[in-house]
């Protein structure tokens, strides 16, 4: 969600990439719980700067963030979704993949 700064609300992004894994036998499908969402978003700050909207599991799908780019984002705001502790080493991943999307422009 984009909120200015008068706390109204500019855009909402609903997860596009569903988390349907299986392993070792136990599975989690997210499809079977949320309904994926069918938009990628764009917003502009109170400054005028476009704004994309997208959450941490999109990191995985870089097609994402070359059609924000694309479309004039100039900031890219990615929020984290899971509440799940990550392993020590998730970070450094999570941080790489999201300085590669930062060179797709």
């Amino acid at each position: 969600m984009h909120v200015d700064p008068q706390g109204e609300l500019q855009a909402t992004y609903r997860k596009v990439h569903m988390f349907d894994v299986e392993v070792e036998g136990r599975s989690y499908r997210e499809s079977a719980l949320e309904q994926a969402g069918e938009e990628i978003v764009l917003s502009r700050t109170s400054d005028g700067v476009e704004l994309g909207l997208s959450i941490c599991y999109d990191l995985r799908f870089p097609e994402l963030y070359r059609i924000l780019a694309v479309r004039g984002a100039r900031v890219i705001a990615v929020r984290p979704r899971s509440r799940w502790r990550p392993p020590a080493t998730t970070g450094r991943r999570w941080s790489g993949r999201a300085r590669s999307r930062t060179r797709l422009s």
